[in-house]
């Protein structure tokens, strides 16, 4: 009976230990593009759709604009072992005509590639 409540101990701690992981991949960036802030997020979008990474392109993407505060937002998410989870948010705001400011939040890797294609998607 001690040995079976050893072993369930020794899991239960690896299972707590493995839904941790996404506290240590954190990951912001702030700064600013060049570009209107509704054509880059739909640029995001696009881009990540199409990436031929499984963990980029099976995420569900869904943009959001206000054209009154001149703001847009792209948000991903997915599902994995432990439930759904939000892989990032990236929020867009116009701070002159071409110029727009970005706050990225998200697991490291899926916001690094977002970053990433923001950037091809700024160079167009």
């Amino acid at each position: 009976m001690k040995i079976m409540a050893i072993i369930l101990a020794i899991t239960l701690s690896g299972c707590t230990s493995l839904g941790d992981t996404n506290k240590h991949t954190n990951y912001a960036y702030s700064g600013e593009v060049q570009g209107d802030h509704f054509v880059l997020a739909r640029c995001v979008i696009e881009t990540m759709e199409t990436d031929k990474k499984w963990q980029i392109n099976s995420l569900k993407y869904k943009i959001s604009a206000d054209p009154n505060r001149k703001k847009s937002q792209v948000t991903a998410s997915g599902v994995n072992l432990f439930g759904p989870f939000n892989a990032f948010t990236m929020e867009f705001n116009k701070i002159s005509p071409l110029i727009s400011r970005i706050k990225l939040t998200g697991v490291k890797f899926e916001s690094k590639e977002a970053l990433k294609n923001l950037r091809k998607c700024a160079e167009k």
